[in-house]
């Protein structure tokens, strides 16, 4: 049996990627494990015709670690639909230069409800590449289409979740 014996791992450019204490104990640098982004509605929130976003559905100050990393956006979006109406999603990622609409569902509702008094769930999953390591966020936004009211976050909390892949 073989034994290595060492304190530090780095990186030919000198970059610590972990560090071992005396007792054995191994602590890897932050650059070394993908970040965890979370945020959740808190509240009800009415839908309109026009796009809005979901409060609480918003995450700012992601700074990637590469410029080849990969975000998994993951969003649950909880809706009372109180008619015949209908609600569509779109992801946005915000980032200084501007917003870009990364992801919108094709067709014209994600839910809709013919009757109304219904709790609808639509879960969105995309994944992301921005080519950036400048500091960037996502969003979610919703529309009402028809004109019979619905509230997002009765009887649970939209969310959001982004989940970077080191690339």
């Amino acid at each position: 049996m073989s034994t290595l014996k060492v304190q530090n791992i780095q990186h030919t450019n000198g970059t610590t990627a972990a560090t071992i204490s005396g007792s054995g104990q191994m602590t890897l640098s932050s650059v070394s494990y993908p970040q965890v982004f979370h945020s959740r509605a808190t509240g009800d929130q009415d839908v309109t015709n026009s796009y809005t976003d979901i409060s609480g559905c918003v995450l700012t100050g992601i700074t990637p670690r590469s410029a080849n990393s990969k975000f998994l956006i993951t969003g649950n979006i909880y809706v009372n639909l109180n008619g015949s109406t209908g609600l569509r999603i779109r992801m946005i990622r915000t980032a200084t230069g501007g917003d870009t609409t990364i992801y919108e569902q094709r067709n014209t509702y994600a839910i809709y409800q013919n009757a109304g008094g219904d709790h609808e769930q639509n879960v969105v999953t995309f994944l992301d590449s921005p080519s950036t390591t400048d500091t960037i966020g996502y969003k979610f936004q919703v529309i009402e289409y028809d004109t019979e009211s619905m509230t997002l976050n009765q009887g649970d909390f939209s969310s959001i979740t982004v989940q970077e892949y080191l690339g």
